[in-house]
C-alpha cells in the first residue's frame, strides 16, 4: 500500500512537473509578444509623433563598435593586396569641411543680382544755392513689382485678292479676303500663350498650389482664370509635352548604366471612396528623372517599366521587385545600405549593443564613401575594394556568428534587421565593384517629396485618366532641377517651340539636352511670344547618354 500511494504521488508531481513546464513555456511566449507588441507600438508612436530623424549618439556607437575596428584594421594590408598600388597611393578622405556660419549684420545689396532702379534726392532745401557738391551717398533697399498678366494684341493682315476664273464664275465675285493663318501654338486657339501656361503649370507641379489657390492668387494679381479652364490648360500641354518624357524614359532604358527607383501611393477620386494608385520615379545617371503612374502596385508593373533594361537597377527590397530580378536578361539588382541602417535603427530599443555594432558598420561604409566621391569612376572601385572591402568582411562574419545563435528570438527586430542583411548581402555590396553604383536609393526618396508634397496641398488626383499629367510636368520640372534650369523658363521655352518641333527629335528638347540646343535657336524668334519659329538642323552628335561608356 504505501508504495502505490508513493508511486501515485510521484506520478502526480510528475504531472504537475510537465503541467508548470508547459505553463511557463507559454508565459515566456506571452512575454515575447507582450515585448515585441510593445516594440511596434513604439515604433508606430515615433512614426506618428515622434522625431522622424533616424539619430543614435555617435560616442555610443564608437563604444559598441571599438573592437570591431581592430579587425578591420588587421584585416586591410593582409587580404587585399591585389589591388592597384597605384590606386592605394591616393590621398587619405579629406575631412568634411567645416560647417559654414549665417552672416551676420546688414545684408550687402550691392553684390545681388537685381535689376536696378535708381531713385535720386538732391540737397535739402536749407541749403544755401551755391553749396558745392562732393558726390553722393549711396545706400540700398530691396522693392517688390507685384507679377502681373499682359494683354497681347495679334493683328493678321487681312488682304484682297484676285481669284482665279473659274471660282470667280463661280462666287460671282473677282476677288476674295485672305486672313494671314496664326503661327503653330501649344494649344491652338487657346487663350493662354506661352509664358502664362507655364506660369500656371509650374504653381501648380513645382510649387504644389492648388487650382483653386491659384485662381484666387491670379484674381488678386488682376485676372481671374478659373480652375477648370486651368484643367484644361494642363491637359492640352500634356499632348505634346509627353513626348519628351516618353523620349528621356526611352533614352534611359537604352542608355543608362543605373536606374534609381522607388514608389509612392496617392489617392484617385472616386464616387463613393476614393482609390489608391502608385507614381514610380526614376533617376537614370546624371541625365533625366521621370515619373510614371499605375492604377496598381503588383510585380508586373516594375516589369512593364524596366522592360528591355539591362543594366542596374537600385531599389529598396519590395516585393514587387523580385520577379523583374529574377528574369533572364533582365536588369541587376543594386540594394540601399539606408534601408538596411533602418532596420537595425528599429532594434536599438530591444538590443541596443548589436544594434549599434550594425549601425557602426554601416556608418563606416559611408564614411568610406564620402572621402572618394570626388573620384573617376575607376579609381574609387578599387578603393572601394581596399578600404570597404575589410568591413564588408567583419560585418558579414559577425551577421553570420549571430544568425547561428540558437538564442536569438527570431521574432525580434534586430533577427529581422540581420535576416534583411542576410537577405539582400549580394545586391548590398554590389557597390564595391562598380564606382559608378551609389550605397543608397536616398535620390529617389528625396524626388518622390515632390509628389508628397504636392498630395498634402491638392489630396488626389481626379482620375486613372488624368493622373500622367501630373506624372508628365513633375518629370519635366524635377529633370530641370537635376541640370540646373529655371523649371518656369524652361517650360515657356518649351511650349514655344514644342509645336514646331519634328515629333522624331524630341529628345533634343529634354532638360539635359535643352542648353545645347536654345544655342542653336534664333534667339529672336524664341523670344516671339508667338510667331513662325525655324527649327536648326539635328547636332551633329545624336542626343545620347553616355555614361555606359565611362
Amino acid at each position: 500500500m504505501h508504495d502505490a500511494a508513493a508511486a501515485t504521488t510521484e506520478a502526480t508531481l510528475e504531472e504537475f512537473r510537465v503541467r508548470l513546464a508547459s505553463i511557463t513555456r507559454e508565459r515566456d511566449e506571452y512575454r515575447k509578444a507582450y515585448e515585441l507588441a510593445q516594440l511596434e507600438l513604439e515604433r508606430l508612436r515615433r512614426g506618428l509623433f515622434g522625431r522622424k530623424a533616424e539619430k543614435v549618439d555617435p560616442a555610443q556607437v564608437a563604444l559598441a563598435f571599438a573592437e570591431f575596428e581592430k579587425q578591420i584594421a588587421a584585416l586591410a594590408p593582409a587580404g587585399y593586396a591585389t589591388v592597384d598600388p597605384g590606386a592605394l597611393a591616393a590621398d587619405p578622405p579629406p575631412a568634411p569641411p567645416p560647417r559654414g556660419h549665417m552672416p551676420h549684420g546688414r545684408r550687402n545689396l550691392a553684390e545681388e543680382d537685381l535689376p536696378q532702379e535708381v531713385i535720386r534726392i538732391g540737397p535739402p532745401d536749407s541749403l544755401a544755392q551755391d553749396a558745392a557738391t562732393l558726390g553722393v551717398d549711396v545706400s540700398f533697399r530691396v522693392e517688390y513689382r507685384k507679377g502681373h498678366f499682359v494683354r497681347v494684341r495679334y493683328e493678321r493682315a487681312r488682304c484682297v485678292v484676285p481669284t482665279d476664273p473659274e471660282t470667280a464664275a463661280r462666287t460671282g465675285s473677282p476677288t476674295t479676303i485672305v486672313v494671314a493663318d496664326m503661327p503653330d501654338e501649344m494649344i491652338p486657339g487657346c487663350i493662354a500663350a506661352p509664358g502664362a501656361l507655364a506660369h500656371v503649370i509650374n504653381a501648380k507641379f513645382a510649387d504644389h498650389i492648388p487650382f483653386h489657390r491659384l485662381e484666387q492668387m491670379m484674381e488678386r494679381d488682376g485676372f481671374r482664370v478659373s480652375r477648370g479652364t486651368m484643367c484644361g490648360w494642363a491637359a492640352g500641354c500634356h499632348e505634346l509635352s509627353r513626348l519628351v518624357v516618353d523620349a528621356m524614359m526611352k533614352d534611359a532604358i537604352e542608355n543608362a548604366h543605373v536606374i534609381a527607383t522607388d514608389a509612392t501611393g496617392v489617392l484617385v477620386q472616386a464616387p463613393e471612396q476614393c482609390r489608391r494608385g502608385h507614381f514610380w520615379v526614376c533617376i537614370a545617371d546624371h541625365d533625366h528623372v521621370f515619373f510614371r503612374y499605375t492604377p496598381r502596385q503588383t510585380r508586373e508593373e516594375p516589369k512593364a517599366l524596366f522592360a528591355g533594361f539591362r543594366g542596374y537597377v537600385q531599389a529598396d527590397a519590395a516585393g514587387v521587385y523580385d520577379a523583374m530580378f529574377r528574369q533572364d536578361g533582365g536588369p541587376t539588382e543594386v540594394a540601399c545600405w539606408s534601408h538596411a541602417r533602418r532596420k537595425y535603427f528599429e532594434s536599438v530599443r530591444s538590443d541596443r549593443d548589436r544594434a549599434l555594432v550594425g549601425i557602426g558598420f554601416i556608418g563606416k561604409l559611408f564614411e568610406i564613401d564620402r572621402g572618394l566621391k570626388d573620384l573617376p569612376p575607376s579609381k574609387r572601385t578599387a578603393l572601394r575594394l581596399a578600404r570597404a572591402g575589410p568591413v564588408l568582411e567583419v560585418f558579414r562574419e559577425w551577421k553570420d556568428k549571430l544568425l547561428a545563435d540558437r538564442d536569438l528570438e527570431p521574432r525580434s527586430p534586430i533577427a529581422r534587421a540581420l535576416r534583411y542583411t542576410d537577405r539582400h548581402w549580394t545586391a548590398l555590396t554590389r557597390f564595391v565593384h562598380d564606382g559608378r553604383l551609389r550605397l543608397d536609393n536616398n535620390p529617389s526618396e528625396l524626388e518622390l517629396r515632390r509628389l508628397v508634397l504636392g498630395r498634402k496641398n491638392w489630396l488626389f488626383v481626379g482620375s486613372d485618366e488624368t493622373a500622367p499629367v501630373t506624372a508628365t510636368f513633375v518629370s519635366l520640372i524635377a529633370s530641370c532641377a537635376l541640370h540646373g534650369l529655371n523649371s518656369e523658363q524652361y517650360l515657356r521655352d518649351l511650349f514655344r517651340v514644342l509645336p514646331s518641333w519634328p515629333h522624331s527629335r524630341v529628345l533634343e528638347l529634354a532638360p539635359k539636352y535643352w542648353p545645347a540646343t536654345r544655342e542653336r535657336i534664333d534667339p529672336a524668334q524664341l523670344a516671339m511670344i508667338l510667331g513662325p519659329l525655324a527649327v536648326p538642323p539635328p547636332p551633329m552628335d545624336k542626343p545620347q547618354n553616355q555614361s555606359r561608356a565611362q
